[in-house]
């Protein structure tokens, strides 16, 4: 019973595979599930449906942002079907235990045990895309930006708190540019980072840029608050008072 347990933790935990890992042409090199490079640029995988609803805008967003790329400086892919896109939020949603609820299962991580990808649901819906993508796309482009550095300072034979990026390219102390596509090779071969700052901070990275469970980002400020804002419009239920709508798990 004890093996059988190791075993079926060991399922929960693993990573994903990278599926463009399968898929590259020559001259391709991945960074990780979310950054292809090649000698024409960097394409970043957006695997979220989009119907007009802005989703390959946004979700291309949140990664260029952290690879330091100017808009317009990339290309993107839907990506191939694969478990390293699941959408653990839409899933966890889906859950019958409410966001605030403070019941038995609730407090034992239900709807976070729901939220990993067991099954590996790639799916696009209920106003999920921005919710579930918001941490693991900024890891994914903070992760690309430092393995990129990386290999800018092992070519440049400079230190790291040399090196600067700017519109998809590392700067060396020079001031001299080396495109990304320059660098992809040789980034690919990087140990990815255990941690990188953010543009809102910095987050640990447990995985992360293998699309590994649990890599969503923690951005602790404010006394070591994870926060996260909303509005809410109307009462969960009728009957409902103003004053209980600000009472309850994670509301401060």
């Amino acid at each position: 019973m004890a093996g059988g347990v190791a075993i079926g933790y060991w399922a929960y935990r693993r990573p994903p595979t990278n599926p463009l890992l399968g898929h590259l042409g020559e001259g391709e090199a991945t960074l990780n599930p979310y950054v292809r490079i090649d000698g024409d640029g960097v394409t970043l995988i957006t695997p979220r449906a989009d119907k007009g609803q802005g989703a390959v805008s946004i979700q291309a967003a949140l990664i260029a942002e952290e690879m330091d790329l100017p808009w317009g400086g990339f290309r993107t892919d839907h990506g191939a079907p694969s478990a390293a896109y699941y959408n653990g939020k839409v899933v966890a949603e889906g859950f019958p235990i409410a966001a605030v609820s403070d019941s038995f299962l609730a407090r034992a991580g239900a709807r976070r045990a729901m939220s990993l990808p067991l099954a590996g649901i790639q799916i696009t819906g209920g106003s999920s895309t921005v919710a579930d993508a918001f941490d693991k796309l900024r890891v994914a482009g903070a992760v690309a930006r430092q393995m990129l550095l990386m290999a800018a300072a092992e070519r440049g034979g400079v230190a790291l708190g040399q090196l600067s990026t700017h519109d998809g390219a590392v700067v060396l102390p020079d001031g001299q540019p080396l495109s990304y596509a320059s660098l992809a090779a040789v980034a690919a071969r990087m140990v990815p980072p255990d941690e990188v700052a953010l543009a809102a901070g910095a987050v640990a990275l447990p995985g992360a840029a293998h699309a590994a469970p649990g890599h969503g980002g923690q951005v602790h400020r404010h006394g070591g608050l994870r926060h996260r804002c909303a509005a809410v419009e109307h009462a969960l239920r009728h009957g409902a008072d103003q004053p209980a709508r600000g009472r309850g798990p994670g509301v401060v």
